[in-house]
């Protein structure tokens, strides 16, 4: 086995020992080539839009140098990044966000100088975008939520601002995935929303 990409050889001689299979190794000829490829892409298990993602690919090169990764959908070229790599397999991570919730296609793919063979640089992939992760901020002080507000919604959230005096009740907090409150004093906040704050966050 050259490259072990499916099951394990160690297995295998395990259970050929226990039922007493003869095996006889036989050492291939080494062939110098130069080829690149794709071992895996690993993406996280969720996903949402505009959020960035880190995505890791594990590459092989034959030879210290660089190769270029591209990462496109649809055909549409979302990055293109040049790495410097090393002789054998080479952990990448790229970063990358997905604009538009649903189904997404991926195309991964590699080139390097003097690659011998493509047919294994290029790696599809499935995936599913949920919509923007929605929070409900609420500032405590006046004329500052400006400034909170453009960073959650750089990195990808739907923002909608709130009022400590009149939040919503427990079941239009189900609409967001997270609260903040930021400089709210306790007394500015009414019993119920209190009450139904601590519902939200515990169940």
């Amino acid at each position: 086995d050259g490259n072990e990409t499916d099951g394990s050889v160690v297995n295998v001689l395990d259970i050929a020992k226990r039922s007493n299979t003869k095996i006889f190794p036989m050492a291939a000829d080494s062939i110098e080539v130069s080829d690149a490829w794709i071992e895996s892409v690993r993406l996280p298990k969720r996903i949402r839009a505009a959020e960035p993602v880190s995505i890791l690919a594990r590459l092989y090169s034959p030879r210290d140098g660089s190769l270029t990764l591209s990462l496109a959908s649809e055909e549409k070229n979302i990055l293109t990044q040049k790495f410097q790599v090393q002789t054998g397999l080479n952990e990448i991570v790229i970063t990358a966000s997905f604009p538009t919730p649903g189904d997404v296609n991926l195309s991964v793919e590699i080139t390097m100088d003097g690659d011998e063979f493509l047919e294994n640089n290029a790696q599809k992939i499935g995936v599913w975008v949920e919509k923007k992760a929605k929070v409900l901020y609420v500032e405590g002080i006046e004329d500052t939520n400006k400034y909170l507000q453009a960073a959650l919604e750089s990195a990808g959230f739907e923002v909608e601002l709130g009022s400590a005096n009149r939040l919503p009740s427990l079941d239009d907090l189900k609409r967001f995935d997270t609260i903040i409150l930021s400089d709210v004093l306790a007394t500015s906040l009414p019993v119920s929303s209190m009450k139904d704050i601590r519902s939200f966050v515990r169940d």
